[in-house]
């Protein structure tokens, strides 16, 4: 009895151990649960295939309570942040090569230079702050600020 427990107690922290080195993935610690609920059942249950059993039913159940509480959290927590090319829309830019009516201009934004073209067709010097709205392709959809 003694000799499970303290092998089941080792197996825990084991999986502790590896959920701390590897933190943010929560399966490790859904094996630690399962470890310890083996190591309590080895005061009442003598066969290690009955505790092997309750490791792994507990570990599973851990596994989809954690990723159920996680992934909730995660989505409640974490804002949508647009990244890559869609992070530029609403950032304002610098307006470098005239923009004509049905011919692309070029803005300044972040310190990189996009091909640009006026929202409603029209014409926008250069020099002039624009406030990027959409992205089509390769071209930034501006307006004046």
């Amino acid at each position: 009895m003694l000799k499970f427990l303290l092998i089941w107690l080792v197996i825990a922290f084991l999986f502790l151990l590896m959920e701390m080195q590897a933190p943010g993935l929560f399966y490790f610690l859904s094996f630690f649960i399962g470890g310890l609920a083996a190591a309590s059942s080895s005061f009442w249950i003598e066969s290690s295939v009955y505790q092997t059993i309750i490791f792994l039913i507990v570990s599973l159940i851990s596994m989809f309570i954690l990723k159920f509480f996680v992934s909730t959290w995660m989505h409640l927590t974490s804002p949508n942040i647009q990244t890559n090319v869609y992070g530029l829309i609403g950032k304002v830019g610098i307006v470098v090569k005239h923009i004509k009516p049905k011919v692309s201009g070029a803005v300044k934004v972040g310190g990189e230079i996009w091909m640009a073209r006026d929202v409603k067709g029209g014409e926008i010097l250069q020099g002039v702050s624009v406030r990027i709205i959409r992205i089509e392709g390769v071209c930034l959809i501006v307006s004046k600020i």
